[in-house]
Formats: C-alpha cells, structure tokens, sequence
C-alpha cells in the first residue's frame, strides 16, 4: 500500500476589493508619515502584505494611490457635511438651522485636521507635476460637479427658486472648508472653533436663502 502525498491547501486568494482596502490603509499611513515623496511602494506594498503589481494593477500607480487616499479622507468629511447641509434645506427640522449645521461642520473639521495636510501637498505637488496636476484636475472637477449636482437636486427638490450658481457654490464650500481647516491646524489660537463656525454659516446662509 503506497501512501498518498499531502496536498497543500489552495492558497485563498484575497477579492479585488479586500485587497484595495488593505492597500489603501497601508498608503494613508505612510503618506502621513512619510510624506508623497519619501514613500516607495515597495515598502508600501510590503507593509499591506501584497506585491508591487497589486498596487499598480488596483490604482494605476502613486499619483493614483495618493489620490485615492486624499479622496477617501476628503470624501468622508463632504459625507458629513452633505449631510449637515441636508438638515439645512430641511423644512421644519429644528436642528436644520444654519448656525447648528455650521457649528456642527466646524466640530468635525477642527478634529480632522490630517486630510487638510494631506490636500495642501497634492496641491502643492501638482502644480509642479503634469501627472499629478492631471490626476488631481480630474478629481478635484469631479467633486466639485458632484457636490453642485446635489444642492442642485435638494433646492429643486424643496422647490426653491433656482437663484444660487450651483457651481460657484460648491467651490466656495469647498475652498472654505480646506482653507479654514488649515488655517487652524496652523494657528488654532488664531483661529478659534467658534470663528470657524460663525465663517461657515456665513456662507450656509448665502448658499440655501
């Protein structure tokens, strides 16, 4: 009776989705410590347990990755704020006034203050490299039609007038927010949260009146 050999189990391969998720956590923590230009991807894909290819066959490349990672950061603080913005063009919520929203707005924004940091160096970075500048035109253009698309719909929806350049609205709150965060991160005495708040439902109230 000859003995039959083991055979080694199937290696489980990780979905798509697994694998861009572990290595855009590995990505948010080296661009934060080490910066766009000191962070290699080798180490990086190492540190997320894949290879190089997975990095490159998932995003494309760094320019890619980074902006990826800022949208995510960026993305999840515009969720936030939409959804504080819908409270705002909510009629008869009390909680939907403009200086609750804004404090509100100015709560999560003096607490994140690592996505700001993250947004000034791609700037920075694409106004020097064509790639970069490419990647984040595109981005950047992008958030913006989203975020017009969707006070667009909820005015319309609410059957406001459609007085307000959809457009110029939201590059103003987005402009507002990266500013106003940074502004604080770097000087927080100079610039207290209740100033940020008071900022903030300035501009709310010239957006939904």
């Amino acid at each position: 009776m000859t003995e039959t050999a083991e055979r080694p189990a199937p290696t489980r391969r990780p979905p798509r989705s697994e694998v861009r998720a572990d290595v855009l956590a590995a990505a948010t923590r080296s661009f934060l410590t080490r910066g766009y230009r000191r962070t290699s991807l080798n180490e990086l894909a190492a540190e997320a347990g894949y290879s190089k290819g997975a990095v490159y066959s998932n995003f494309g490349g760094k320019p890619e990755l980074f902006a990826a990672v800022v949208a995510a950061r960026a993305s999840d603080f515009a969720d936030r704020a939409l959804a504080q913005f819908d409270a705002v063009l909510t009629e008869g919520e009390p909680s939907g006034s403009t200086d609750v929203v804004a404090a509100r707005l100015a709560g999560s924004l003096t607490t994140d203050d690592q996505w700001p940091v993250l947004l000034e160096e791609f700037r920075a970075l694409a106004a020097e490299d064509p790639q970069l500048r490419a990647v984040y035109t595109q981005w950047r253009t992008a958030q913006r039609d989203q975020l017009a698309a969707q006070i667009a719909a909820r005015r319309a929806a609410l059957g406001r007038p459609d007085a307000v350049d959809t457009q110029a609205a939201a590059t103003l709150l987005m402009l507002l927010v990266n500013t106003l965060a940074l502004e604080r991160r770097a000087a927080p005495d100079a610039l207290p949260a209740s100033l940020v708040s008071s900022t903030l439902e300035l501009a709310l109230r010239s957006i939904v009146r």
